[in-house]
């Protein structure tokens, strides 16, 4: 065998100065690296990762290539070892990845192999060489995949990677063959980062305990409760109903909590009610009783959230079957379900703890029936009879939610122009309704008019909308844009830039948004 490196003496005492100085800015080495050991703002981690990889990347003269598939981009531009392949934070799904050795006059035999789990065909079979992993022209996500090394490239060195997925970020790193990724949840990889090491090298990432999301470590929810006539009702877990439809009967609390075995996540889940009588009763930890017994109280709102690890990679979704309304729609983490001010009683509730990214389990529309949120202004109903007219032209019964979200987005830039409008508001308005009346009254308006206008179409969907005021970029003049389930949505500034802002995770250049 040869020697894996011809290093000189000015080599060693380069890389005996790389060495210290990562010593310097970072006080304990393990066999693996542990970034959490670090206190430093996020922006720090990524550049102490990014010199980690750097200085794994120079203890050999080994080299990879690989570059991925993804929506909208098609192929993406080869990168290196440890670099991003994939645009992360745009929603588009990555469809297949290609890895390549291309080191010239490799000291060691063996090849890269991997395979994807694709949206509705599982895992593909094993490939090498550059072929493709995942599928081709069937506009399917990669929710999962797998690397890793044979012959003698595995006996000298580790394969490591992470991926990047919709709503959630970056899992930890994987290593040699584990999963990265989700399975089963449908959840959508956006980016994928690959790195070859050295074994036993200092600069090895540590393999993280989230490095894939599956049923080996997701978390059951499991959730019991009271309800009239029936009392206590036995334990159910994971999207199971509990309580009773078609009956009439209230259920009049609730319990519920996680499992905590060995390799699922650390947290809690925390949950509050709203009581007849009582109000919004205080938040309560899991397996604790809320509500109450012995009272006659019907429920009529709920609200629940996840702590720790879980709240960080998962979403809990549950929704109530209530009193003259039936099911609403699906609510998540910390959102209320049921209704206020109607005195209508919860009958049955379902809730799942699902990967962020895997989307809802059902429509989301009319998860809460809040009797005193109406729009009662005597400006909104000036508005209203222009929203409903242009719902009914660019919508029909066909369409999915989401596609008429989509038709409402559309039709705002199609068929409203920008014009600058002074900053003012009637007393008679909402600032958002007054900007939104007078786009759709005049057929242009500025930011707040475009943008506010399409937020109260979305309203009138049945969607919860916020309305913001603030600043892109480095850009100081106010600028107005609305916010649905946490996602940007901006026809005005899409119309003026050409680039996609429906459903737009912040935090993506060249425009992050900031609030006033």
């Amino acid at each position: 065998m040869k020697k894996i490196f011809k290093r000189s003496f000015i080599y060693i005492l380069a890389s005996l100065f790389l060495l210290c100085n990562f010593l310097f800015y970072i006080p304990t080495y393990a066999s693996e690296f542990d970034l959490s050991q670090v206190e430093t703002d996020e922006n720090d981690i990524f550049e102490d990762e990014a010199r980690l990889i750097a200085a794994a990347n120079d203890e050999h003269n080994e080299t990879i290539s690989y570059y991925v598939h993804q929506q909208s981009y098609g192929d993406t531009a080869p990168v290196g070892s440890g670099e991003v392949a994939g645009n992360c934070g745009t929603n588009k799904r990555l469809e297949a990845f290609y890895i390549s050795r291309t080191t010239a006059n490799s000291d060691f035999d063996g090849s890269i192999r991997y395979c994807a789990h694709s949206q509705s065909v599982g895992w593909t079979d094993w490939v090498t060489d550059g072929k493709l992993a995942g599928t081709s022209g069937r506009s399917k996500r990669m929710e999962a995949l797998k690397i890793e090394l044979t012959g003698e490239l595995a006996e000298n060195f580790d394969i490591y990677y992470k991926t990047y997925m919709s709503n959630c970020g970056w899992l930890e790193w994987a290593k040699n063959g584990e999963i990265s990724g989700t399975v089963g949840y449908g959840a959508t990889i956006e980016g994928v980062q690959i790195l070859l090491v050295l074994k036993g090298s200092v600069y090895a990432p540590k393999v993280g305990r989230y490095s894939s999301i599956t049923s080996d470590n997701m978390n059951d929810v499991m959730y019991s409760g009271h309800v009239q006539t029936f009392g206590d009702l036995k334990e159910v877990k994971n999207g199971a109903l509990l309580g009773t439809t078609g009956k009439s009967k209230r259920m009049e609390a609730i319990k519920i909590r996680l499992s905590h075995g060995s390799k699922q996540m650390y947290g809690t889940i925390n949950y509050k009610v709203h009581c007849q009588t009582y109000g919004w009763k205080d938040v309560v930890k899991e397996n604790t009783i809320a509500g109450t017994k012995g009272e006659s109280k019907r429920l009529e709102a709920i609200s629940i959230y996840l702590t720790g690890d879980i709240g960080k990679y998962c979403d809990v979704y549950y929704r109530t079957h209530c009193q003259t309304f039936g099911w609403l729609g699906w609510s998540k983490n910390g959102q209320n379900s049921g209704s206020a001010g109607y005195g209508k009683r919860i009958e049955a509730i379902q809730i799942k703890i699902l990967p962020k990214g895997s989307g809802a389990p059902g429509s989301t529309v009319n998860n809460y029936r809040n009797k005193y949120n109406t729009n009662n202004t005597e400006g909104y109903y000036l508005l209203e009879p222009y929203l409903d007219k242009i719902i009914s032209e660019c919508t029909n019964s066909a369409m999915t939610e989401n596609q008429k979200l989509r038709a409402c987005y559309d039709y705002v830039i199609k068929n409203y122009t920008y014009k600058t409008l002074t900053d003012y508001c009637p007393s008679n308005f909402e600032f958002h309704e007054y900007y939104a009346y007078l786009t759709v009254t005049t057929g242009s308006g500025n930011c707040y008019g475009m943008n506010f206008l399409f937020g109260h179409l979305a309203k009138k969907l049945g969607y919860d909308v916020n309305f913001y005021k603030g600043y892109v970029g480095t850009r100081r003049d106010t600028h107005g844009w609305v916010e649905i389930e946490g996602l940007i949505y901006d026809p005005e500034l899409e119309q003026a830039n050409g680039v996609d802002l429906f459903a737009r995770k912040n935090g993506i250049m060249p425009y992050i948004y900031y609030y006033n």
